[in-house]
């Protein structure tokens, strides 16, 4: 199952462009024998209220103790779903989403995850407290400028952004700061008074948290009305 993003934080920015690579992905796999399956997913905004890498890492462990952004949980559902209609233990996605619902709710799939997390050697302490994954030292707050709603957030350039502060690389001789990134305390459709959090920075020095924190505020559009929400799963 292929979760292919379309929109302005994505590779593919059109669904026209998003479609193309699905089919030309589909077509390779089940040119090598494989069931495959891809879904066009909106990345106009970020999925969540993380990103960085710790960040991201706690987030999907809230999810997997069934809580955890309402987005990220439906499509983490949707994703699954559709791999057990491809595995063929279900016919329809509307059968297989209560037994996804169901593992997150009685522990199972954290069980799952456990076990993956022993056999490649991961601390699994970190699943029951995730105060363990690594933490900036520094934690800068961004407001919004005004009051109104969240119309639009640039995905794209808060994960460049994330990329300044060394939660990904360009170069290869460039290190990794597993704790550094974003936390969004509003997201697209809230509405916001102005000087209520919109985002903390995370960052290893004060000094590197404050060089992006106009260019962070920037990204967020605010509107006197909310704005239509996409769907997730724009095609299958």
């Amino acid at each position: 199952v292929l979760d292919v993003k379309c929109g302005g934080g994505a590779f593919m920015k059109d669904l026209k462009s998003a479609r193309a690579l699905a089919k030309a992905l589909v077509s390779v796999g089940k040119g090598a024998g494989k069931r495959v399956s891809a879904l066009i997913t909106d990345m106009s905004a970020p999925i969540g209220r993380t990103i960085g890498n710790a960040l991201e890492t706690r987030e999907a462990i809230e999810i997997l103790r069934n809580g955890g952004p309402a987005d990220t949980r439906a499509l983490t559902l949707e994703l699954g779903a559709e791999m057990l209609v491809v595995g063929k233990r279900c016919k329809t996605s509307q059968e297989a989403l209560p037994l996804l619902e169901r593992a997150l709710a009685d522990g199972s799939a954290l069980a799952v995850f456990r076990r993956v997390v022993k056999a490649q050697g991961g601390d699994v302490r970190t699943i029951d407290d995730p105060a363990r994954l690594p933490q900036s030292k520094a934690k800068v707050v961004v407001t919004a400028d005004k009051t109104g709603y969240i119309t639009g957030i640039d995905a794209l350039a808060l994960g460049k952004l994330a990329i300044e502060l060394g939660a990904g690389r360009t170069r290869a001789d460039q290190k990794i700061d597993p704790a550094a990134g974003f936390e969004l305390q509003a997201t697209v459709g809230d509405r916001v008074a102005r000087g209520a959090p919109l985002v903390t920075i995370h960052a290893k020095t004060p000094a590197l948290a404050n060089s992006v924190h106009v260019r962070v505020g920037q990204a967020f559009s605010c509107g006197p009305r909310a704005a239509r929400k996409k769907p997730l799963v724009l095609e299958r």
